[in-house]
């Protein structure tokens, strides 16, 4: 089937979060995440080094509403559910339907961080994947000096046990170290996303060159 006709459900909840695709009129309150958060998230992402005026945070969201309905990419919104409030932006990306794989994306903006709301989002975006997109391949890619972006279980220095070490590794790129997650069986990743995918499919990752950053 292609892609495009694919069905599936455009926004999940998780415990506090609210998770959906971007939609016309959302572009002030990202606008808004950014400025507050320009300092931290330039670092990591050239996108950020230049403050976008409003319009152009418009047109962003309108073109990952576009993408997300071509099912070219998946950017998702994260909000709070108690007040509705933008938190940050996440996705599935650089995807592959016909082995289903994926790699996931996300930034938090500054006043929501340090609470756990990325390990949250992405414990909701796996299970989204496995029952909805028929995920098989998911991973989450790092620049080893932004430890502080993974999922808690995965930031020291030492691997949870539960992760083998040939789904995993380092790799150099322009002087740049990144790390590397698979995202696996949920037997191999309780120490990961806990209760991540009960009963669900083997995760495997393609170990295919990094491409850039998240």
């Amino acid at each position: 089937m292609k892609p495009i006709l694919l069905d599936f459900p455009h926004e999940f909840t998780t415990e506090r979060l609210r998770v959906r695709c971007p939609l016309p009129g959302d572009g002030a309150m990202v606008n808004e995440a950014i400025r507050e958060s320009q300092d931290e998230l330039k670092v990591w992402e050239a996108y950020f080094v230049n403050l976008p005026s409003v319009e152009e945070s418009e047109e962003r969201a309108r073109r990952a509403h576009a993408k997300f309905l071509l099912r070219e990419d998946l950017r998702l919104y994260m909000f709070r559910k108690s007040s509705g409030r933008f938190v940050g932006s996440a996705g599935l990306h650089r995807i592959n339907w016909d082995v289903g794989r994926f790699e996931i994306s996300y930034w938090i903006r500054t006043s929501e961080s340090g609470q756990g709301l990325v390990t949250e989002a992405v414990h909701g975006i796996v299970h989204w994947a496995s029952d909805h997109l028929h995920a098989r391949r998911i991973k989450i890619c790092c620049d080893a000096r932004n430890l502080r972006m993974l999922p808690e279980p995965l930031r020291g220095p030492d691997l949870p046990p539960q992760v083998p070490p040939n789904q995993y590794w380092v790799q150099q790129d322009g002087g740049l170290e990144s790390r590397h997650f698979g995202l696996l069986h949920v037997s191999q990743i309780r120490g990961v996303v806990v209760g991540l995918l009960h009963g669900g499919p083997t995760f495997t990752i393609e170990h295919a060159p990094y491409a850039g950053p998240l």
